[in-house]
């Protein structure tokens, strides 16, 4: 039979350890909260310019979406990694007809904004 301290001293550990584990798992979850808001942050900026630009029409402005929208993806890839993903982004709005997206945009035509998007990201796998 063990000593009744060292049952105790036992007891007490185990509880510390419990503890270490909870907040090691809230601190883990934090971050992970942080990294959402940012990432909702971004994406909302996003898309809330696209919707404007979608109404808007303008050609110019859908590239100056689409550019930023690639530059916000790759910060958010650091390093080389970044680099890399921006070059088929790149790519994408080079060959996007943007003034035919445009006019698709306007008259709501999905499927010839789809066949614009598919052109582009074909002329890319070249």
């Amino acid at each position: 039979m063990l000593n009744p301290i060292l049952q105790k001293t036992e007891c007490e550990i185990g509880r510390v350890f419990i503890l270490i584990k909870r907040v090691k798992t809230q601190v883990h979850l934090q971050q992970k909260v942080k990294l959402m808001k940012k990432l909702t942050i971004v994406l909302g900026m996003i898309f809330g310019l696209s919707a404007g630009a979608a109404y808007a029409g303008d050609a110019d402005v859908l590239k100056k979406i689409d550019q930023r929208a690639c530059q916000a993806k790759a910060a958010q890839k650091h390093g080389d990694n970044g680099e890399k993903s921006q070059k088929p982004c790149e790519c994408k709005i080079e060959n996007t007809d943007y003034e035919a997206l445009s006019e698709a945009k306007k008259k709501g035509d999905l499927a010839k904004i789809q066949k614009i998007d598919q052109a582009a990201k074909e002329a890319c796998a070249k």
